[in-house]
């Protein structure tokens, strides 16, 4: 697993949406997270949590 850290103060608001993207074509902006430049999510298996301030975990896809 990957860990990413947004940064502090971030807050994401009970029933918005936030894209975290990579790669060559990530976007940045509103509801857009641009992680990394490299390909991260390029196949099946990949697993993403979602966690809060303090670690626990809130969501997960596998």
């Amino acid at each position: 697993m990957i860990n990413a850290r947004v940064m502090t103060g971030s807050e994401l608001q009970p029933g918005k949406t936030i894209y975290v993207t990579s790669g060559t074509n990530a976007r940045e902006g509103q509801n857009y997270l641009k992680w990394t430049k490299q390909q991260i999510w390029l196949n099946d298996g990949d697993a993403a949590q979602l966690r809060n301030a303090k670690g626990e975990m809130i969501s997960e896809l596998d």
